[in-house]
């Protein structure tokens, strides 16, 4: 009689032991914060704090294989017996592990993630750091000052917004770049962050301590990626020179002159070089960059032979139009009706 007591109990202790390890695992997951940023007193974002990405995984997927393994035996167990109360951890596996899964989406909606890395000759290491969630996007440069096995803690250098406003500079990296999302190059102790393509969004100048990021980032050269030796990526001279036409064609097309007129002044527009970039590389780059730069000023030469014209036409077409209201008041003036 005792041997079958201790034969019923231990199944039941089993049984409560597996529902609760499970149930507290999912708990666990739901809860868990994968990454954190830290503002100052002035809203400014100074340090992004990430779990370490393989421990993130790891707990994920050990949550989901034990909610699978669970659904199996209890499935099982109305025949086998080899838990007390399926019903439960059928409960468990269906309900809790579901809930406590929306509960770690929506906690870590705007999650941080690392990309491009790099590490100087002195042993710093730099990301690129992003957190999207629909509309709302931010992207950083951050320094590792030391790898924790549990948690990156990252010292921002640099940060954007990726949506409306854009501010961003079409830079051209080295032949066969890859157009990978969130490419981190470092050129002459410059540190330049793209978003996809050849976007770039912020960069840092390590030797000057200075940030460019929105609005700084579009004054930069457009050849801050290449080194001496560096073959021109053909693509990206492509996508600029083909960046600048679009740009100047909004602005001829537009019914506001002052879009024109602020093309034609060079006043910063994101994804078009400075003219003034584009000069310099003439006189002090390499044969292939300076002919890169050719071809982007060439671009230029063509819009603002476009846009001159248009301001032109618009200016006769407002002072036509300002003779004609002039001449109607004093025709009206002299025949009263």
């Amino acid at each position: 009689m005792h041997n079958v007591e201790r034969k019923t109990k231990r199944p039941q202790s089993w049984t409560i032991i597996v529902y609760s390890a499970t149930a507290l695992l999912f708990l666990f997951y739901g809860s868990l914060e994968t990454s954190r940023r830290v503002l100052d007193e002035l809203h400014v974002l100074t340090s992004i704090e990430l779990l370490n990405p393989p421990i993130r995984s790891f707990i994920r997927w050990s949550a989901f294989g034990a909610c699978l393994t669970l659904l199996v035996i209890s499935c099982a167990s109305f025949k086998t017996r080899w838990l007390r109360w399926p019903g439960i951890g059928l409960l468990i596996g269906l309900i809790l592990y579901p809930c406590c899964l929306i509960w770690h989406t929506v906690k870590n909606v705007a999650e941080w993630t690392t990309h491009g890395e790099v590490t100087t000759d002195d042993g710093k290491t730099f990301v690129f750091c992003n957190s999207s969630f629909m509309m709302g996007q931010l992207m950083a440069i951050a320094e590792i000052p030391n790898k924790d096995k549990l948690k990156l803690t990252c010292r921002v250098l640099v940060s954007n917004n990726g949506d409306w406003p854009r501010s961003w500079a079409s830079v051209v990296r080295p032949h066969g770049a890859a157009d990978e999302y969130g490419q981190l190059y470092l050129k002459d102790g410059m540190l330049i962050g793209i978003r996809y393509e050849n976007k770039c969004y912020l960069a840092y100048d390590l030797g000057k301590n200075k940030a460019y990021g929105h609005g700084a980032i579009e004054l930069i050269s457009p050849f801050v990626c290449l080194s001496a030796g560096d073959t021109p990526n053909k693509v990206d001279i492509e996508r600029t020179c083909e960046h600048i036409t679009k740009a100047a064609s909004f602005c001829e097309s537009s019914d506001d002159i002052r879009h024109a007129q602020a093309f034609l002044s060079g006043e910063p527009i994101p994804g078009c070089p400075p003219t003034r970039e584009l000069r310099s590389a003439l006189a002090t780059q390499t044969e292939a960059v300076a002919s890169a730069a050719t071809l982007m000023l060439g671009c230029y030469d063509v819009a603002y032979a476009k846009l001159r014209t248009r301001i032109a036409v618009k200016s006769s077409t407002s002072d036509t139009t300002e003779q004609g209201a002039a001449l109607e008041e004093n025709s009206a003036a002299l025949h009263p009706r």
